[in-house]
């Protein structure tokens, strides 16, 4: 059994293998292209120091306060006994089984990379800082020396210079290293699924350059760049052009890209290896310039999708709910968000509130004229588009019960097909016709669900601006209507309260005592008390987080 180092089928954290390793690992896991991978453990590192007594005098080291307090002539002593050290039994005989299975499936040359703990974080990426080693043989000694060369970085002159300038604590002795087959690239380099650099931009940005891309990395060479609209990406409407003869397949890469963006809920960075018919993920990290990231919510979502949805149903639910997004914004003459509305986190659907919020900024007036609210001709000329947004909003609004009445008729007669004596070709057919009918049953549902936020934004600004004196509110008034899911805990707390309100003897607890002191009065009331029965069966039923 594997000791010290895991393959690329298993799913991994940075505690066992670094940071960057455990990307690779979410990479492999999720199904993207990553070359033949596998990962050496962090504790491959301190078992070896250990076994060559130098484990007490680098702990020493790495007690220091900061790192200008140790001299250069120190951190060189240190890298050169890593790199002299020799590798645990067990750890080369895991290797050397490694590399004959490799080498067996026609492996050449490999890539040896850092995976520390502290790198490819969001804060401090520590971004190449560490020792890479490319083309190296696929034989033991060439591979073992270049693992010493990679946990001897971690005692660089650059990674500590990088420590004192950012004012980051010194880096753990905690280094996993990726060894991975080296891909024989046409052409390589980095793409950011958000322009790191002008993030207001909403753009893919690429960088590439003719072969393995280290000379990109290391700066020594000018890469070719591309500009990739968002919108135009999510809306189907890029053309790539001369680009395309080159880069066979951006397309499908662009959108793996933005699929991981959207699965990791953070803007990425992706280094790249283009082999002529395949993009292969070399390594992956969050972009750590951007000012945010996208918050992602299951508010309102829980009660339409509230069980696990596997991945094949959501195959079918993404492009249905996001498409019926853009459904709605094409019927206004909307841009489309530069970013998918809804996405899938360990079986649970989210929901984008950046985006919805980008969406919904079009019907407010501080968009158009600023806080400040101030008139200029720019501004008046802006307002002219918020009224043509008000008369197709109209117009979509009279025409909607138009679409849905319709509904009524169709649904029964067309949702329903008899399965007997037909062919599987026939049977897809007939799936596609269905899904077809939903899609469109989903496009109408959401653009009432966005038209009811729009009233129900309005009737908040009216009662804000009318009835503030009085304490109305628009959820106030609201309250319980229809029979949404919702609704239920609020009404059940509801007869809770007049049942307290109708009982003097409670009624004057409940006025006069602290929250604090009625949990303590209710915890010390017997089961069988009324009160304290209702409110038990009240989180039995709805659970304590209906009380949000």
């Amino acid at each position: 059994m594997a000791k010290w180092i895991f393959n690329s089928g298993k799913k991994l954290n940075a505690e066992q293998v670094g940071q960057k390793a455990a990307n690779l690992s979410y990479l492999i896991q999720h199904g993207y292209p990553v070359p033949k991978t596998a990962f050496i453990s962090v504790g491959a590192l301190s078992k070896s120091l250990q076994n060559n007594r130098l484990e007490a005098p680098i702990k020493e080291l790495l007690q220091k306060e900061s790192a200008a307090l140790v001299p250069p002539e120190t951190l060189k002593d240190v890298r050169q006994k890593i790199e002299q050290l020799v590798l645990p039994e067990d750890l080369q005989d895991e290797l050397a089984a490694l590399l004959k299975q490799w080498r067996a499936d026609g492996v050449q040359h490999l890539a040896v990379r850092s995976s520390a703990v502290s790198e490819d974080l969001g804060a401090q990426s520590f971004a190449g800082q560490y020792f890479s080693a490319l083309q190296v043989d696929a034989d033991l000694e060439a591979v073992s020396q270049a693992v010493r060369q990679v946990w001897a970085s971690l005692f660089s002159d650059r990674v500590w210079s990088y420590c004192r300038q950012h004012d980051v604590p010194l880096p753990a002795q905690a280094m996993g290293v990726i060894i991975q087959e080296m891909v024989p690239a046409r052409f390589a380099g980095v793409a950011f699924s958000q322009n790191p650099l002008q993030p207001e931009k909403e753009e893919v940005f690429i960088e590439y350059a003719v072969g393995s891309g280290q000379q990109l990395v290391d700066g020594e060479v000018v890469p070719g760049q591309l500009h990739l609209s968002r919108e135009k990406i999510h809306t189907g409407t890029l053309k790539f052009g001369d680009v395309q003869r080159e880069l066979g397949g951006l397309q499908e890469f662009v959108n793996r890209l933005l699929r991981l963006e959207e699965q990791t809920g953070s803007a990425v960075d992706v280094e790249w290896a283009f082999d002529g018919t395949t993009f292969y993920f070399l390594q992956f990290r969050p972009i750590t310039t951007l000012g945010t990231g996208i918050v992602w919510s299951d508010e309102n979502v829980g009660e339409v999708i509230p069980d696990v949805v596997t991945p094949f149903s959501w195959s079918i639910l993404q492009p249905m709910t996001n498409g019926a997004y853009r459904y709605f914004l094409r019927n206004l003459g909307l841009r489309m968000p530069k970013q998918p509305l809804f996405t899938l986190y360990e079986g649970k659907v989210y929901f984008n509130q950046n985006a919805f919020r980008q969406v919904m900024e079009a019907f407010y007036l501080t968009t158009y004229l600023g806080p400040e609210k101030r008139i200029s001709f720019k501004k008046l000329f802006k307002l002219l588009k918020l009224n043509y947004l008000l008369l197709r909003l109209g117009y979509f609004l009279l025409r909607l019960p138009y679409k849905i009445w319709p509904w009524n008729r169709v649904i029964p007669d067309q949702l329903i097909y008899s399965n007997e004596n037909l062919t599987p070709q026939r049977h897809i057919r007939e799936i596609k016709r269905l899904l077809g009918y939903a899609r469109k049953a989903m496009n109408l549902h959401i653009s009432v669900t966005i038209f009811a936020e729009i009233f129900y934004q309005a009737l908040d600004k009216v009662c804000a601006a009318w009835c503030a004196d009085e304490g109305i509110e628009a959820s106030r008034l609201l309250q319980g209507i229809g029979d949404v899911e919702s609704t239920q805990p609020a009404r059940a707390l509801w007869e809770i309260g007049q049942w307290i309100r109708n009982n003097e003897t409670y009624r004057e607890r409940f006025t006069k005592m602290s929250v604090d002191e009625l949990q303590q009065w209710l915890a010390n009331q017997p089961r069988r008390d009324p009160l304290r029965k209702a409110i038990d069966l009240f989180f039995e039923h709805y659970g304590h987080g209906a009380l949000h």
